[in-house]
Parts: structure tokens; C-alpha cells; sequence
């Protein structure tokens, strides 16, 4: 086995393992909106129709609500919780941990379902997952759902690495391209809070993996019309998905409109490529048209966003920026855009210092700058990664349109950009390219080694934080503050009664080591790449050449 695929390997089976045990290490409902995607999933289960958008949550998670503590600190935050009485806490374990009545209906709740507005084939998908385990506890149950839906996102990353190591096996590619995807949530941490936990980015990940192999394959010089078709089919399931996918077929499309406009002189060609177009988007149409057309009826809009439709309430987006709009809030927007990609956190929102995310930041600007150096080089960039940077662009604008609509509507900036992580896919193979080419620049080896290496001891510190703050131990005295590394010392003094509250919320002796078996082996990969690729004698050959 190459040494490439063998750091590979390494790599994605401790990105596996890693993953797991931080779906494990998650209390309930600590994900992301995973209340309402929940919701959403049972109540397909349960009646067999989707919920309209902000039609009332499950009745069941406003009754678990009722006696645990929650990201939204309401009946109790994690702190308050463990400094009640103990009856309080000993309902708070039953809740989690307690068999549920497997004969119980779906009943509507008080708060509104907010993701009714996505499409439903991740909820479809997993409502049997609901049904097998809904007289599980809802920690065991909620870990099944995540760790399904993680091994969507796992299983996109292990199809691309295997595309990229079979086509490069018979070409002059770097080897870290094969490293590349499974390099991914070794260098970018925001990965597993994004991923380990109920959320459709999974299944588009999934997807756009699938469709990224298709059309490396259809716009090649063997391209078959039967790929288009298939090509069409899994774009117009990545849209019944989540719109985060539009960019991606929007490129695509752009690209393969661009494609019938640079044949216009062989007629031959561009008969052949109109039909092929002409193939994708009618697949694309039957597969995912009717959900856009009835949005467009329904709220007027092709795309159901709940801010957008809230915000035409209001009087739309110029009446709101007009009155919400601040300059010294869009620029940390802007600002802010690398940063939550590299870490957000989890719903509670654990922070450490502004500081020990830099070298972070630094990782993604060394990567881009490596890409772009690379590319002006060779001036020539392959097809299918033109459709990715295009896709990247046209997400960059997405993002910027959605910042702008919050800050008309709540006069507040958020970026969202850890949903780029659902374009690992896309953007692997760029990450790969920009790498080796920065692994070229002899002078700034070590210090791109030492960053290569920091996301995983950055995970590890702020993984030790969040469970201490789920443990009670870290105050929430000041809302939104950052937790000094000197705080994780006093915590670690009770290691029994920080073990016995963890307990409560989970299953802390199955999912720390699973998740430090994990984080070790990453570990192990990653030092294989820094020695193969960083530090090894000068090997022009292993670090640079033309991708598959």
C-alpha cells in the first residue's frame, strides 16, 4: 500500500472513531437546532407528513425540556442544574436515561418547528432510525440518529479519498491529494461539532461527494449522457436536502452552459453537449422541481428561508438595513467569516480565547495563499476544480446575502460559514494542492508543520472545556464570555465528581476514550504526513504535479 493511502487509512479511522465519541459526548439536544431537526424527523416517523414551516415542535421535546439542562440555559443551565437539589438532578438522569413508552403518539408542542423550511429526504431517511429506537432512552437514541447521520459525512470523505487514490495511481499527482480529504477534520475542528450531531450538512456532504465523482467522470472525454442523468439525480437530491447545495448545481450548471458555448464551432460536439445539458437539468427538474414550485407558490420564493420570508414581512431588506444596518458590524461579519469555518462550537457556544484561534485563521490563509500560488504557476486549473472554486464563490455570496438579511432583521451579524464544511468534497482536493505547494517553501516548513499540527491539540483543550462546562464546573456569570485556560485547571482538581455529573447528561465512560482512541490515532496520521511531506529530504516529485 502507498504511504499516501496508508496515512489515509490512519487518518479516517481516527476521524472516525473521533466522531463517534463526540456524538457521545454530547448531552442531548446540544447540537445545533437539533431540537427541531429531531422534531422533524419523529414527526415524519410518527404521521407521515412533514412539518409546514413554524408549525409546532414534538410535544416530547418540550416535556424533556421541563427537567434537564439545556444550551439554551432555560428551565436550568448546565451550572445551575448541578447546584440544585438533588431531586432535581436525580429527574434530570431519569429524563435522559429512562426507557419511553414505545406506544406514545405524536403530539404537537408550544415552541415552532424553525427547519420546517428545509426539504424532506435527511428526515425521511432517518425516520426509521426514530422508529427502531423510540423506546430507547433519548441520549441512546439521539446517539443512534447522530452516528448515522455522521457516517454520512464519514462516508463522503472515504469516497472521495478512494476516487482520488485509484485515478492517481496512474499519474503524476501529489500524493498528499490522496491525504487531502482525510486531512480535513484533522486541520479544520469546527468539522466534528458540524458534523457529529443530527443536522441534514451530513447527507449533502454525502451527496455532493457522490456527484463530485460523477462529474469527474461525465465532463471527461468518455463523458456519457447516462451520467448526466445520474449526475442530475443526485443534485436533485442534494436539494431535497438543503439549499446549502444550490451553489454547487448552480456551478455545475454555469460550467456546463459554458461548456455548449466553447464548442459552438464543432457542431458535432455541440449537439452532443446541448443534449447532455438538456439530460441533467431535466432529471434535476423531475427530481427536485416540485419542491422549488411549490415553495414559489406557497411563500413566493423558489428557496424557503424562514429570515427571508420574515424579513419581506417586515418591509424587505432595504427598509431593514436602512434601520439596522452598522458598519462596524458588517466589518466583524466579514471578519469573522474565516473564523467560525475554523471553530463556532457547539449551541452553548464554549469559547476559549480570541487568541488560541489565530493559528487557526493563519491554517486557512496559508492553505489559499498555497492553492493560488500553485494555480499561477501552472496557469491552468483543471475543470471540475474550476466548479469547485465557483461553487466556493457562490457560496461566499450566499453567506454575505445571509449576513445582511440578519442584520436587517435582528440588527446582528452571523455568518454560518462552519455550513462550508459540507463542501468538504469540493474543496478537498484544493486544501491538497494548496498544501504541498506551501510544503515546498522551505523556509516556512516548520512553522506550517507546527500549524498543521495545532487544530488537534486546539480540539482537544476546547473538547476538555466543553465538558467541564457541561460538568457545571465553568460559571456562566457573564453571558457570552470566554473561558480563560487557567479555569480548566480548578475543574480538572475533581476528576470523580466531574465523571458522576457527566454521567448524568451521558455515558462518559464509553465516549471519552472512544473519542481519545480517536484524537490519538488522527494524532498518529498526522505526524506521518509532517515527517513524510514537511521534514523528509528534498523530493520535488512527491510534493508537487498535476492532480488526476
Amino acid at each position: 500500500m502507498r504511504p499516501s493511502l496508508i496515512a489515509a487509512t490512519i487518518l479516517l479511522t481516527g476521524s472516525l472513531l473521533a466522531g463517534l465519541g463526540f456524538c457521545a459526548l454530547l448531552p442531548p439536544f446540544e447540537g445545533f437546532d437539533e431540537t427541531a431537526h429531531y422534531s422533524y424527523i419523529q414527526q415524519i416517523a410518527q404521521t407521515g407528513s412533514r412539518p409546514q414551516l413554524n408549525d409546532p415542535m414534538a410535544a416530547d421535546v418540550d416535556d424533556y425540556f421541563k427537567a434537564v439542562p439545556t444550551p439554551m440555559k432555560a428551565p436550568w443551565s448546565y451550572w445551575a442544574f448541578f447546584r440544585a437539589p438533588a431531586e432535581t438532578v436525580q429527574a434530570g438522569a431519569a429524563a435522559i436515561h429512562g426507557a419511553r413508552d414505545p406506544l406514545r403518539r405524536w403530539r404537537p408542542g408550544t415552541s415552532n418547528n424553525w427547519e420546517g423550511q428545509h426539504p424532506p429526504l435527511y428526515y425521511a431517511l432517518l425516520s426509521p432510525i426514530w422508529l427502531l429506537s423510540k423506546s430507547w432512552s433519548i441520549y441512546a437514541q439521539l446517539f443512534l440518529l447522530r452516528a448515522v447521520s455522521y457516517l454520512f459525512a464519514w462516508g463522503g470523505l472515504v469516497i472521495v479519498t478512494v476516487t482520488l487514490a485509484r485515478r492517481s495511481a496512474a499519474s503524476s499527482a501529489t500524493p498528499l491529494l490522496v491525504v487531502g480529504p482525510a486531512l480535513w477534520p484533522a486541520l479544520f475542528p469546527m468539522w466534528f461539532p458540524e458534523m457529529a450531531r443530527l443536522g441534514n450538512d451530513s447527507l449533502v456532504l454525502l451527496l455532493l461527494a457522490l456527484a463530485w465523482v460523477v462529474t469527474r467522470r461525465a465532463i471527461g472525454p468518455r463523458g456519457q449522457t447516462l451520467q448526466f442523468a445520474l449526475l442530475g439525480g443526485l443534485c436533485g437530491l442534494a436539494l431535497l436536502t438543503k439549499a446549502t447545495a444550490l451553489p454547487f448545481v448552480a456551478a455545475l450548471g454555469l460550467f456546463l452552459t459554458w461548456r455548449v458555448w466553447r464548442s459552438r464551432r464543432n457542431a458535432a460536439m455541440r449537439r452532443i453537449e446541448i443534449s447532455q445539458l438538456l439530460v441533467f437539468c431535466l432529471v434535476l427538474a423531475a427530481i427536485a422541481g416540485w419542491w422549488h414550485l411549490k415553495n414559489f407558490i406557497d411563500y413566493g420564493s423558489p428557496i424557503l428561508s424562514a429570515d427571508s420570508i420574515a424579513l419581506a414581512k417586515q418591509g424587505g431588506m432595504l427598509k431593514g438595513l436602512s434601520e439596522n444596518f452598522s458598519l462596524p458590524m458588517s466589518i466583524r461579519g466579514l471578519a469573522s467569516i474565516v473564523r467560525s469555518f475554523a471553530w463556532t462550537g457547539t449551541w452553548s457556544f464554549v469559547s476559549l480565547p480570541r487568541v488560541t484561534e489565530v493559528p487557526l485563521s493563519i491554517l486557512v490563509a496559508v492553505v489559499a495563499a498555497g492553492w493560488i500560488w500553485q494555480v499561477s504557476k501552472a496557469r491552468t486549473i483543471s475543470d471540475i476544480d474550476a466548479i469547485s472554486v465557483l461553487t466556493l464563490a457562490l457560496f461566499g455570496i450566499a453567506l454575505l446575502h445571509h449576513m445582511l438579511v440578519f442584520i436587517a432583521l435582528f440588527g446582528a451579524y452571523t455568518p454560518g460559514d462552519w455550513y462550508l464544511h459540507s463542501l468538504a468534497p469540493l474543496l478537498a482536493p484544493l486544501l491538497a494542492r494548496g498544501l504541498a505547494e506551501a510544503a515546498r517553501w522551505r523556509r516556512a516548513r516548520p512553522a506550517i508543520g507546527a500549524l498543521v499540527s495545532y487544530p488537534l491539540l486546539f480540539l482537544a483543550t476546547v473538547t476538555a472545556f466543553h465538558l467541564f462546562y457541561f460538568a457545571g464546573c465553568l460559571s456562566e456569570a457573564v453571558s457570552g464570555r470566554r473561558y480563560e485556560l487557567t479555569e480548566i485547571t480548578a475543574c480538572a482538581g475533581s476528576p470523580h465528581e466531574l465523571l458522576s455529573h457527566l454521567a448524568v447528561l451521558g455515558n462518559p465512560a464509553f465516549a471519552i476514550p472512544l473519542f481519545g482512541v480517536g484524537w490519538a490515532v488522527i494524532l498518529t496520521g498526522i505526524l506521518i504526513v509532517i515527517a513524510r511531506w514537511f521534514f523528509c529530504a528534498e523530493r520535488p516529485q512527491l510534493l508537487h504535479g498535476r492532480g488526476p
